[in-house]
């Protein structure tokens, strides 16, 4: 009985006194407004997407003009011409040299603008407002980044439909700056996100080399340097992946390499990420069962289950790629 109320009971006790408490936005006093400042929209791509031509029209139509949008491309092949709209540049990078964190910082050196959002080449904007939302709580100087929801495709399969409906819900969050950092069910990811390009700087911009979890280990550094981290659920995109068990299991496994080697996952520390984790699944159960009654609560327990592994495996990762990315990114940390 008190294994069960610490995991259950303890994250459900007013969280508002950690200095870096979830919580959700929106809060008196607290009025974002659109800032009158030049965004830049990246979308990188390796030329694998069907919905890349999608996802471009759906960023062309929420940027003032189409030289504010930036494509990145790492493919093989040459970038055909005629999957971009007029007017939008192109960025190449040859695919022996890509990197998620390094890639990304490249892009930003090559924005001019204040703001610069990402989308992946499989992320297409929901509506003609997700830059809108995506940029509004930069009103308040203090917010490094924003990141938007992630609404599932509706030919997503049932297990990451529910994922992606309990990772990303449709009220809007806010972790604040110092304590524990940015806990790893916090949703966060670059394929939907803007980032305050001066906010970047003052934390040394993307962790490079870096093969996975950017967002997530650049995240930590803003909240450490004093920055908020805002998730505005208005700013959606169709984003979701239709993959096995080995995959989403490997997935698990870096983002619990580059937890580790951050936040150093032990004891206390240890006790929390695996709190977060069972309120997480406990979340999820009653949208398995609103999505497909049994069959949905046994693809759900049979994902998670895939997910576990992975993570506990990922904490043993010291030798792994993401391991040293992690490392070189707090070992040179900017004061």
């Amino acid at each position: 009985m008190r294994i069960w109320a610490y995991f259950v009971l303890t994250p459900m006790i007013p969280l508002t006194r950690r200095s870096n408490a979830v919580h959700e936005s929106g809060a008196p006093g607290r009025r974002p407004t659109l800032l009158d400042v030049e965004v830049t929209v990246v979308v990188l791509s390796a030329g694998r997407s069907p919905y890349l031509r999608r996802v471009l029209d759906g960023a062309a139509r929420c940027v003032t003009a189409p030289d504010r949008l930036l494509v990145v491309w790492s493919g093989r092949a040459v970038c055909p011409r005629n999957v971009l709209p007029p007017g939008v540049r192109l960025l190449c990078v040859p695919p022996t040299s890509f990197d998620h964190g390094g890639t990304r910082q490249v892009a930003v050196e090559h924005s001019d603008s204040a703001i610069v959002a990402f989308l992946s080449d499989d992320a297409e904007p929901v509506d003609t407002g997700w830059l809108h939302a995506l940029l509004a709580p930069f009103g308040d100087p203090s917010v490094g980044v924003v990141y938007g929801r992630h609404v599932p495709k509706p030919e997503a399969p049932l297990a990451e439909r529910v994922f992606r409906l309990t990772r990303y819900p449709t009220h809007s969050l806010e972790l604040s700056p110092g304590g524990d950092g940015a806990p790893v069910t916090f949703p966060m990811s670059d394929a939907n996100a803007a980032y305050r390009v001066s906010a970047l700087a003052s934390v040394g911009g993307f962790p490079q080399p870096c093969a996975f979890a950017e967002d997530y280990l650049v995240t930590q550094r803003l909240l450490r340097a004093g920055w908020r981290v805002v998730y505005a659920s208005a700013a959606a995109v169709w984003h979701s992946h239709d993959v096995g068990w080995r995959n989403v299991s490997a997935r698990a496994a870096k983002v619990s390499a580059a937890s580790s080697r951050s936040v150093g996952l032990r004891g206390r520390d240890w006790l929390r990420t695996a709190r977060h984790g069972v309120v997480f699944l406990l979340r999820m159960l009653p949208i398995a069962w609103r999505e497909g009654r049994l069959r949905g609560l046994l693809s759900v327990g049979w994902v998670m289950s895939a997910r576990v592994f992975g993570f506990l495996f990922g904490r043993t990762a010291t030798t792994h790629r993401l391991s040293a990315c992690a490392g070189s990114m707090f070992r040179n940390q900017v004061p």
